[in-house]
C-alpha cells in the first residue's frame, strides 16, 4: 500500500527515479514512512498515513531537487488542484479552494470544505498545499476526519450579536510599534487603544465565548512591590531572584516592569525550572510585547535562562502618554467598522470533532482586522492583507 502511495505523491515531483527507492517505516512511528534515493543516500520525501491508510501529510527535502525556474500563482493553483483530485475521493465536491497565501519564497494553498446546506466553511477541514516559488511540491496535510455538524439555534440577529460582542469588548492603553504587519505602516512607536483577544465570538444563541472557556486567562500583571503577597510562598523566593537580576540590569526596574500573573506551581517534573514573565510598561502604559522570560532552578535558586525581547531596550522617552482620543470614541470607531458574521466553530468533544454556528467579527470594509485605533489621532490599525487572496 506504501508504494502505492509514493508513486502517486511522485507524480508531482520532478526526476525522481523509482527503481532507485528505498522506502522504509520509521522507528518511532509505524505510521510513518521516509523515502530515500540508494545512490545518493539522501532521504527526500517523509510521508505519514492514518490507520485507514490515508494519506494524512507529506513534506519533501526541496534541497535534493535542482528545480530553479519561476512560476506564476495560477499554475500554483492549479498544480494544487490536481493534488486534491488525486488524494481526495470522498466529499472532494464539499472542498473549494479557500486561499492562496504569498509567503516569502513559497506559496500556500488553502482547500476547505463547506457544509452542504449553507455554503459555509468548515474550519480545519481540507486540505494545506505548500509550493515553493520554483513550483516544486514542498509539502501537504490532509485532514479528513469525521466530523458532525450542531444544528444551530437562532435565537439572535447579527445586530444583538454585534452589541454583545461591543458590550465585551476591551480596548486598553498600549504602546506598539506600526510595523509591516499594518496597512500604511511607518515602524514607529504609537500610543494607542489595543484590542485584547478575550472574546472570540457571539454563540447564535446569545451565549458570549472567551477565553477562559478554554483555561485561556485574560493577561494579569502584579506590581514588583506586590510580589510577596502575590504569589506562593513555594516560589516567591525564586521569583525574588529574578527581579533582583533585573534591577541590576534595568534602572528604575521596579517601576518599569510588571510580572505577568500564571500558575507557578505547574512544575512537569524535578528538572523544571521557574519560569517567570517581566512585562515592559513606559509610565504606566504596557509595552507591546516587549517581555524579559527568566528560568530558576528551584533547588539552587540560579537564574539558568533569561530570555528578552528587543522592544525592552527600546528608547520610549519621546512617547506620549497621554490619549487625546476618549475610550469612546476609539470605541465608537472600531464599531462603526465591525460586522459580525455567520461562520462555523470547531470544537473537540471527547474526541469527536464538532462544528458550532456562531457570529464571527468582521470587518469587510477594511479587508483586514482592525487590531488597534491611534489614541491621539484616531487612525485605525488595520492588518495588512494583501499577501493573501481569498476566493
Amino acid at each position: 500500500m506504501i508504494d502505492i502511495l509514493v508513486e502517486r505523491i511522485l507524480l508531482f515531483l520532478p526526476n525522481v527515479n523509482l527503481i532507485q527507492l528505498k522506502i522504509e517505516q520509521t522507528e518511532t512511528d509505524e505510521n510513518s514512512f521516509e523515502v530515500s534515493d540508494r545512490r545518493k543516500g539522501t532521504t527526500f520525501l517523509y510521508i505519514v498515513i492514518n490507520e485507514d491508510n490515508n494519506l494524512e501529510s507529506f513534506s519533501v527535502d526541496t534541497d535534493y531537487f535542482n528545480q530553479v525556474s519561476t512560476v506564476e500563482k495560477e499554475n500554483v493553483i492549479e498544480l494544487s488542484r490536481n493534488i486534491v483530485n488525486e488524494f481526495i475521493i470522498d466529499d472532494c465536491d464539499l472542498l473549494h479552494l479557500s486561499a492562496a497565501i504569498d509567503f516569502d519564497g513559497y506559496w500556500l494553498i488553502e482547500f476547505i470544505r463547506k457544509d452542504s446546506f449553507m455554503g459555509l466553511e468548515l474550519p480545519n477541514s481540507g486540505v494545506s498545499i505548500q509550493v515553493d516559488k520554483n513550483g516544486l511540491v514542498s509539502g501537504a496535510t490532509f485532514i479528513n476526519e469525521p466530523f458532525e455538524i450542531e444544528e444551530p439555534v437562532m435565537t439572535i440577529t447579527t445586530e444583538d450579536a454585534k452589541q454583545r460582542y461591543l458590550d465585551e469588548l476591551i480596548l486598553a492603553p498600549m504602546i506598539c510599534r506600526f510595523d509591516t504587519d499594518f496597512i500604511g505602516a511607518d515602524d514607529e512607536y504609537h500610543l494607542v487603544y489595543a484590542v485584547e483577544d478575550f472574546v472570540m465570538d457571539v454563540g447564535t444563541n446569545g451565549e458570549i465565548h472567551t477565553i477562559e472557556m478554554f483555561d485561556v486567562q485574560k493577561a494579569e500583571y502584579i506590581e514588583l512591590s506586590l510580589v510577596e503577597k502575590s504569589l506562593d510562598k513555594d516560589c516567591i523566593t525564586a521569583c525574588n531572584q529574578s527581579i533582583l537580576f533585573l534591577q541590576g540590569q534595568y534602572k528604575n526596574a521596579l517601576d518599569n516592569f510588571r510580572l505577568l500573573k500564571e500558575d507557578y506551581q505547574d512544575l512537569e517534573d524535578e528538572d523544571s525550572r521557574f519560569r517567570f514573565t517581566f512585562q515592559r510598561f513606559e509610565r504606566g502604559i504596557r509595552v507591546g510585547n516587549a517581555t524579559i522570560r527568566i528560568e530558576v532552578d528551584p533547588q539552587t535558586l540560579l537564574i539558568t535562562d533569561v530570555n528578552t525581547d528587543s522592544e525592552v531596550l527600546v528608547d520610549l522617552s519621546q512617547i506620549t502618554n497621554q490619549c487625546t482620543i476618549p475610550l469612546e470614541e476609539a470605541i465608537e470607531i472600531y464599531g462603526n467598522a465591525l460586522e459580525m458574521e455567520l461562520c462555523w466553530s470547531k470544537e473537540v468533544e471527547d474526541d469527536q470533532v464538532l462544528y458550532k454556528l456562531n457570529y464571527l467579527s468582521s470587518f469587510p470594509e477594511t479587508v483586514g482586522h482592525m487590531r488597534a485605533i491611534d489614541a491621539t489621532t484616531g487612525k485605525p490599525w488595520i492588518i495588512d492583507t494583501s499577501y493573501m487572496e481569498e476566493f
